[in-house]
């Protein structure tokens, strides 16, 4: 992942990758790739002065924002491991989780921030919680060129908490590679290009959002537009202002999208396809396509995949009670 992202700041680099939009609706903050990229090696200084090295977990905190992406991509450029959490995990349900992947180090943000606290002396090996939103001054001074570290495709970069329905949750282990190679089924599954830009509202601490959205991006030289959270009364309205090409829903949100009120912009967006899991109704699909004329990609996949081996093709006839078929 750091050779993706350094590939596409020399090619790419006054470009536009990011722009964010927090839950009051302001856009203040945009990346382009070079500028992004700095950021990244910034993030990775910091983690590295913090004690991290190669192999180190360290807790990644956050809501929907440009720092959880920065720090992703910064375990990328070190060789460490995140380990992405629910911003609403209770105290509880944090100390499992930090004292079990034994993350040396927590980076969350205030508004999320009191779980973290309550239970960081419970948790053997966590050394320091820190807080990066505003992340600017902590960044100040730090490199803006990648460090010395050594990664390999199949060093793991994350540790995904996922079930739980039945015992624990279990972390699952992913490496560079796993990425990667689910990126790019996503991206040629969706015939990804460097024109196209994805609205993300789904949360970024998921499996979902990391690979049906982010990473195709991250591999083709695409852009994307981060939503603090998701809106069903300003997603179109979002789609249209950030120019979306691609987005990524599930079932849930698709249904709170029609229940909207009907509005003239609903067919007006620029998506030309649109990923979903879990199931909608056969009326439902049809009314979202005779509304938003935005073509549904039924796909299915589970972390422990980090993939997704079933996946509706965009050329043949809609199927709306399967899931798919298998990629390659």
């Amino acid at each position: 992942l750091r050779n993706a992202l350094e590939d596409k700041a020399r090619r790419l680099a006054d470009t536009p990758f990011l722009v964010f939009e927090d839950a009051s609706g302001g856009t203040s903050d945009r990346w382009s790739w070079r500028e992004f990229d700095r950021d990244v090696n910034r993030a990775a200084h910091l983690l590295l002065s913090r004690g991290l090295r190669h192999g180190d977990k360290f807790g990644l905190h956050l809501g929907n924002c440009p720092e959880f992406l920065i720090f992703w991509l910064a375990a990328a450029k070190t060789g460490t491991v995140m380990v992405p959490t629910n911003p609403i995990s209770t105290a509880a349900e944090m100390e499992y989780i930090l004292a079990h992947s034994e993350s040396r180090l927590a980076v969350t943000e205030p508004q999320y921030g009191a779980a973290i606290h309550a239970v960081r002396g419970r948790c053997p090996a966590l050394r320091d919680v820190l807080e990066v939103r505003p992340l600017r001054p902590l960044l100040r001074g730090m490199p803006a060129t990648p460090p010395e570290v050594a990664v390999a495709p199949a060093d793991e970069i994350s540790m995904q908490y996922t079930s739980g329905t039945t015992s624990k949750p279990k972390g699952v282990l992913l490496t560079h590679a796993n990425y990667i190679y689910g990126g790019e089924a996503m991206a040629k599954s969706m015939r990804v290009l460097p024109a196209d830009r994805h609205i993300v509202v789904l949360p970024l601490f998921h499996a979902g959002a990391q690979l049906h959205a982010c990473l195709p991006m991250l591999l083709v030289g695409g852009s994307i537009a981060l939503m603090e959270r998701f809106s069903a009364s300003r997603f179109v309205e979002q789609a249209i202002r950030h120019k979306a090409t691609l987005a990524a829903l599930f079932g849930a949100p698709i249904r709170l999208l029609l229940a909207q009120p009907r509005t003239e912009a609903d067919g007006s967006t620029r998506l030309r396809a649109c990923s979903y899991a879990q199931n909608v109704t056969p009326q439902q699909f049809e009314e979202w396509h005779e509304r938003f004329r935005a073509p549904l990609m039924q796909i299915w996949g589970m972390t422990e995949t980090m993939s997704l081996p079933l996946m509706q093709p965009l050329d043949l006839p809609r199927k709306p009670l399967s899931m798919g078929m298998p990629v390659l």
